[in-house]
């Protein structure tokens, strides 16, 4: 039924425009028409009008002002970057109950453990095999085997290592003439008047009494295993198939590696500035490495302030804290000295490679590594020098050095790249880099000042709160049951790299919130992600640790390892955290949102 138009009463609402003043409808338009197509025009201008002014309202009441638009990235790094995100989680699973497979239920249900690896993840086994062929591909002739001529030289080094002179009482043994012993291969020597710094004496006061315990034939063997096992990778195929049977109980393999991937690992692990030098001239972005420093500082004055507002800690050790926080040396991506060829050749000068001499190269590298380390005794501390190849997918703390090293096979995506929102990066090298200033601060790096000297500079009070502080943490991870094995971690071994881990957290996300105040509250935006930016921070953080493992590996880890597995890291670290059940709105009691949380820093 068509409305009635005789009277023009849609014509007439509202205030009438001057005779001269532009009209929204124009009546020549209007003159031909039915009477219910002038109805459905009026209406159509009308709620287009209502539109404009409702966003205009909106946003007044909202910021004050018209919010400026945010635009979808469509480039496509950033296709390619929300759909690895997207495709690795399962949205189905509420956040609020078990956010780690909210964020790599996906990603585990597409993935099998390839037959030569003990574990799957995405950090580091991904980033590992990605750096591997990239690696393989510029190495094309690589060692593939050892001729049988060698054997003789297998025989000849390893018969040297008989009983008579391994073999020795383990009772009380003396460890100035070990330890002279020692020394004279590189020309050192010691007396009692020089001391010795054990940086593990727990460990050295049980190790003689288990020697004690089996006969000296035994210790032997273990002896000579530890040596073959280091050097496995450059003997004949059927010692490194004893070495898949054994990984096969220890760790659950079910293969030997590729040939490629040792020679590859070997060389980055033996001579790691030449190897460093490849990977970074094809992989590093050195353009994002300002970027890098930028996150380090936002982190470390974080930490600072954080410093500032831990109520069980006296002034003057907050002080000494902040002093050494703002110390830590960074390093980061590589040294430039690995782009001079005339520096890497004097590096490896001793060093002859050639065919079908796997094993006698394996051992020189080994011995100039050794001698090098030996000579470094009672020297000057060069804290400029690097010990890890640029190509090695992790980062550190020096707690001798106060310094923390982030290599630039780690800064790579997921954890970092100036192609992916801001959010992510805090999310991924920001919590590392938090994670690992706050290593200088947990229950061993507390225990070396800003210049790495191993004293007491924390008051006996601080002391005493802290541990207090930790015992939370303690029980926390060790009432956690992995249900695939029904076992605990144990909350002691762990304890240094859970402080760490939830310190690195808060530290990254705090530091992002000041970043977002800095920038406008904007960030890249990803297409097909329904993710605020904060919501994106905790699933790339949680991202990280999505793995598959295999049971043999995951009782090693638990019985050897400082670090949580993975799935531990993601869920209790962010159990303790409050913006994370802030920004993902999850109710008091929640699995994800305990009442009882723990916190250091």
């Amino acid at each position: 039924m068509e409305p009635d138009c005789r009277n023009d009463v849609f014509l007439e609402r509202g205030p009438r425009m001057s005779e001269d003043s532009t009209r929204i409808l124009d009546t020549t338009f209007l003159q031909n028409k039915t009477c219910l197509e002038k109805f459905l025009v009026i209406v159509t201008v009308s709620l287009l009008v209502a539109v404009v002014l409702l966003a205009i309202v909106l946003a007044l009441l909202v910021g004050g002002q018209p919010s400026r638009k945010q635009d979808v990235c469509l480039t496509p790094d950033c296709i390619d970057i929300s759909a690895r995100v997207y495709g690795s989680m399962d949205w189905g699973t509420d956040p609020c109950e078990n956010f780690y497979t909210y964020a790599c239920g996906a990603w585990i249900d597409r993935n099998v453990i390839p037959e030569d690896e003990s574990t799957y993840a995405i950090f580091p086994t991904t980033l590992r095999k990605e750096r591997n062929i990239l690696l393989k591909r510029k190495f094309s002739m690589l060692p593939i085997s050892i001729p049988k001529e060698d054997r003789r030289d297998i025989e000849k080094t390893y018969n040297k290592m008989t009983i008579e002179q391994l073999g020795k009482n383990f009772t009380g043994i003396d460890w100035l003439p070990f330890l002279q012993a020692v020394l004279r291969n590189f020309e050192l020597d010691t007396d009692q008047s020089e001391d010795t710094i054990v940086r593990a004496p727990a460990y050295i006061r049980k190790l003689f009494p288990v020697l004690s315990r089996y006969p000296v034939r035994a210790v032997a063997n273990y002896v000579v295993w530890r040596v073959l096992l280091d050097s496995i990778k450059a003997l004949p195929l059927e010692f490194q198939e004893l070495l898949t049977q054994y990984n096969r109980i220890v760790l659950g393999t079910r293969v030997s590696k590729p040939r490629w991937k040792t020679c590859v690992e070997y060389l980055i692990s033996s001579m790691p500035l030449a190897v460093g030098r490849q990977f970074v001239q094809r992989a590093f972005d050195k353009e994002a490495k300002s970027l890098a420093v930028d996150m380090i500082t936002n982190i470390q004055n974080q930490f600072i302030t954080a410093v500032d507002s831990v109520i069980w800690m006296d002034d003057q050790t907050k002080q000494l804290a902040k002093e050494k926080a703002q110390a830590i040396i960074e390093k980061i991506g590589y040294p430039e000295e690995i782009h001079n060829a005339t520096h890497l050749d004097l590096l490896y000068k001793n060093i002859t490679i050639k065919e079908g001499t796997f094993l006698r190269t394996a051992l020189a590298t080994t011995i100039q590594e050794v001698t090098t380390s030996f000579k470094k005794l009672r020297k000057p501390v060069d804290k400029l020098i690097w010990d890890f190849s640029p190509a090695m997918i992790n980062a550190f703390y020096y707690s001798i050095y106060n310094q923390m090293i982030f290599l630039a096979g780690i800064l790579q995506p997921p954890f970092f790249s100036r192609h992916q929102p801001v959010s992510m990066n805090y999310g991924g090298i920001g919590v590392v880099i938090g994670h690992e200033i706050t290593h200088g601060f947990d229950d061993k790096g507390r225990q070396y000042d800003k210049d790495g000297y191993l004293r007491q500079w924390w008051s006996d009070e601080a002391i005493k709160s802290f541990r207090k502080k930790t015992q939370c943490m303690i029980k926390q991870y060790d009432n956690y049951t992995l249900p695939e094995l029904n076992m605990t971690i144990n909350g002691a071994r762990t304890l240094g790299e859970n402080i760490a881990d939830n310190g690195g957290l808060k530290m990254s996300f705090q530091a992002y919130q000041k970043w977002l105040s800095q920038n406008g509250g904007t960030d890249t935006i990803l297409p097909g992600l329904n993710l605020t930016h904060n919501q994106l921070f905790f699933v790339n953080f949680a991202q990280l640790w999505c793995a598959l493992t295999r049971k043999e590996h995951l009782i090693n880890a638990l019985i050897s390892d400082s670090h949580s597995p993975g799935k531990v890291r993601t869920i209790v670290t962010l159990r303790n955290s409050k913006e994370f059940s802030k920004v993902f709105q999850c109710k008091v009691g929640s699995k994800m949102n305990p009442i009882r949380k723990c916190s250091i820093y």
